[in-house]
């Protein structure tokens, strides 16, 4: 692993900055609109965003079986840096061109069509990332996919905190236009970790260094194809499920802050206290997450499955109440239920890939439960927030959603224990 050690971190650090952009257009961009009293459906317009970013599932694969050919080595991470800068040159734009539109129904459409483009390239540049993670993650190695997981999940809290939380109140203060040119500067200063480890690839690795193919080791093999398809299935289902739960409680919540009485301003605050709360807490928990015994294995898992059901439980409570104060607890349980989730879903995908001895069948995995659970987040969102109880149908829907998880996941656990035998 120590040759292929540049570029497994130019991918870790990558996973940073992925999320950024595509959180500030799908999810910071409609709370604002709505702010400025932007018309009916505004959310479950913005909710169909993602389904760009998923669109990796089928573009991705194609490009891997060709790089197979060629063997993948240092080209992909220059994909990622001109992809990044393709969406920093889209930020400039829309900081050149918003101050020129004079009805919140322009500015919709631009961000709308600047979201579409910009979620498309960072969902190809998530499917270069997933890939990576299986092709250069240790064969049977577990620590090794918990690094790649670990700095997903952190890019992902991270990456909410910047764009959903600090662009929000940006524009309370300095308007729309400042806030796309502020959020150009974050993704381009995000991509400097890369270029700067891509760069150091170069300089110790040939192009041709690094192959395509699985590193030699140990694998746990699926046997028979009734194993795979099962467990394919129950991995789609478990993610769906999972995705789609937590999307439809994410999405509504910062709105509900605004109804509950708070400023635009005050609820960027919220998000940004929210997000530097649970990174503090992810760091001062890493020293009990490495002790002996097992510990590491068993409390993410049981964090990650039962968390984000307490989450939206209290949300759900906070709907009814319309207490702020319970929004917000029940905000920092949901990022941390999200926060964990995220990293099992890398770490599942990394274990998938290297089973099933396909990179690019993880990212077609990945990018098509994340595709039909916001596929179908834009029509039950749409359902759910279109009456006087909104939040209350949402909240309930998404429990449901991520009980079932729960159940999969167990499911899923006991069917890996019984092949081990």
């Amino acid at each position: 692993m120590r040759e292929h050690a540049p570029f497994a971190q130019a991918i870790r650090l990558a996973y940073l900055g992925n999320l950024v952009a595509v959180l500030f257009l799908s999810s910071a961009a409609p709370v604002i609109l709505k702010a400025h009293n932007a018309p009916r459906g505004t959310l479950p317009l913005f909710a169909t965003l993602p389904l760009f970013w998923s669109m990796r599932a089928v573009i991705v694969p194609p490009v891997l079986r060709y790089a197979d050919a060629k063997r993948w080595a240092i080209q992909p991470l220059l994909l990622l840096c001109v992809l990044r800068a393709a969406v920093v040159v889209i930020f400039l734009a829309l900081a050149a061109s918003l101050p020129l539109m004079s009805t919140i129904a322009m500015i919709r459409t631009v961000l709308l069509g600047a979201g579409m483009v910009v979620c498309l390239l960072c969902g190809i540049e998530r499917g270069v990332l997933d890939a990576g993670a299986v092709l250069l993650s240790g064969a049977g190695s577990r620590p090794e996919r918990e690094r790649f997981s670990h700095y997903e999940a952190v890019g992902a809290i991270a990456g909410s905190t910047l764009s959903s939380g600090m662009s929000i109140g940006l524009n309370a203060w300095l308007g729309l236009p400042a806030c796309c040119a502020v959020m150009a500067g974050l993704v381009a200063l995000l991509t400097l970790p890369v270029w700067h480890s891509t760069a150091t690839a170069k300089r110790i690795s040939s192009p041709r260094a690094l192959s395509a193919s699985l590193p030699s080791g140990p694998k746990t093999r699926l046997s028979r194809r009734d194993d795979k398809r099962t467990r394919f299935a129950l991995l789609l289902l478990a993610l769906v499920s999972g995705w789609l739960g937590l999307d439809l409680a994410y999405r509504v919540v910062q709105t509900l802050l605004l109804r509950q009485g708070l400023s635009l301003g005050w609820v960027g605050v919220v998000t940004v206290a929210v997000g530097i709360a649970l990174l503090l807490l992810f760091a001062a928990t890493q020293a009990f997450a490495r002790q002996p015994g097992g510990r590491s294995e068993r409390w993410p898992q049981t964090a990650g499955a039962w968390l984000p059901v307490g989450a939206i439980l209290v949300l759900l409570a906070a709907s009814v109440t319309g207490r702020p104060a319970v929004t917000i607890a029940g905000f920092l349980c949901l990022q941390a239920g999200y926060f964990f989730f995220s990293g099992f879903v890398t770490h599942l995908i990394i274990l998938y890939g290297r089973e099933s001895e396909r990179a690019a069948s993880a990212v077609f995995l990945s990018g098509a439960s994340y595709f039909v659970a916001h596929f179908l987040v834009v029509p039950v969102l749409a359902l759910t927030t279109s009456g006087t109880k909104g939040f209350v149908t949402t909240y309930a829907v998404a429990t449901g959603c991520m009980i079932l998880c729960v159940l999969i996941r167990y499911r899923m656990i006991e069917d890996r224990r019984a092949g081990a035998q």
